[in-house]
């Protein structure tokens, strides 16, 4: 066979030529995010921009402008970003501020892993009022616009960026649902309090119980919630949104109160360092009727110390009391009493 011969007879039956199918790729895209989706007025949230590159492209002028919305503010200095810098003479040269409330970004490259622009936003005082409004009346809707406002080399997701920040304030409330009604010298009072944070996403930052205590009295350190001190101030720290705390305190009620006193008056006041949106939930009172002394005197004559013939001659006598309610402390005295226009005098050391 030569190479002619060879020529001749070749044949290909149903031959097919194929390309490789071109990869298919995900373009850039834009999301954002905050940091808490609540604030109160004054407070400030972290804001983050992500720039993800699902296909690993490479891809430059990455260019993003956000316009913070009002009431928000751009904290000054706080914008910072991962994104790759294209250092001069490179054209576009790259690009980052913060001016007019407005993060814009632009001639940067954007990694093969994505990248993120960084900034702090803060609600402020001077925008409280809106806080009070019903959602969605209270938050900043912030947006990018993916095509004018995201864009690269490499095209973009069309897609747009959106994330809301809310502002709200903490609502403590406190109730009392378990107060006594009555009180007895030498015996204990104890109240069981309930502290609600009402918020739905806002802490109330150092959260305190302030108790007036009644006259006289003073807390049982023993059988009160730790968190109470002996001047009456209880102490939560945070108390996140949504939360509630029980506690009690137990008062000791001494002997020696004042023997002119009726009532026991209690009042508790809840306190936060954050912006609250009513305090009018903020208090509770009560008092508890002190208890009188029903006392008893018994007295009986069991023996004369000589022949009683006139007034002023002793005799020998027993007496005792009793305190109701029952359980309170009696007292009892005997010694020698004398008779005084036929009756007995009640010796000094009985009272």
């Amino acid at each position: 066979w030569t190479d002619n011969d060879i020529a001749k007879y070749v044949v290909f039956d149903n031959l097919e030529f194929t390309a490789a199918a071109a990869p298919v790729t995900t373009p850039p895209v834009i999301s954002k995010a905050f940091s808490v989706p609540s604030v109160a007025a004054g407070g400030t949230a972290d804001l983050t921009i992500t720039v993800a590159n699902p296909s690993g492209l490479s891809a430059s002028a990455l260019s993003v402008t956000d316009v913070i919305p009002a009431p928000l503010q751009l904290v000054a200095g706080s914008v910072t970003t991962t994104c790759t810098p294209v250092v001069a003479p490179a054209t576009p040269a790259s690009s980052l501020n913060d001016s007019n409330n407005t993060i814009a970004l632009s001639g940067y490259g954007l990694p093969i892993a994505g990248c993120t622009i960084s900034a702090q936003v803060q609600w402020p005082t001077s925008a409280a009022a809106q806080c009070l409004l019903a959602a969605p009346a209270n938050g900043a809707v912030n947006t990018i616009t993916s095509g004018t406002q995201f864009s690269t080399t490499a095209g973009q997701n069309p897609a747009n960026a959106t994330a809301m920040l809310s502002c709200q304030m903490a609502d403590l409330a406190l109730t009392l649902p378990s107060a006594p009604l009555t009180a007895t010298r030498g015996n204990t009072l104890s109240y069981a309090f309930q502290l609600q944070n009402l918020s739905a996403n806002l802490p109330a930052s150092a959260s305190t119980v302030q108790l007036t205590l009644p006259a006289g009295t003073s807390v049982n350190a023993a059988l009160s919630d730790a968190r109470c001190n002996s001047s009456g101030l209880c102490s939560f720290g945070t108390l996140a949104a949504n939360a509630s705390e029980p506690f009690t305190v137990v008062l000791d009620v001494p002997t020696s109160l004042d023997p002119a006193a009726t009532t026991l008056p209690l009042s508790a006041v809840a306190a936060t360092t954050t912006t609250e949106t009513t305090a009018t939930n903020n208090s509770v009172s009560t008092q508890a009727a002190l208890q009188k002394f029903t006392v008893t005197v018994n007295a009986q004559v069991i023996g004369e110390a000589a022949a009683v013939s006139q007034l002023n001659d002793p005799i020998v006598y027993a007496l005792s009391c009793q305190w109701q309610p029952t359980g309170s402390p009696g007292h009892q005295s005997a010694g020698a009493l004398p008779l005084v226009q036929g009756q007995l005098a009640a010796p000094a050391a009985f009272t």
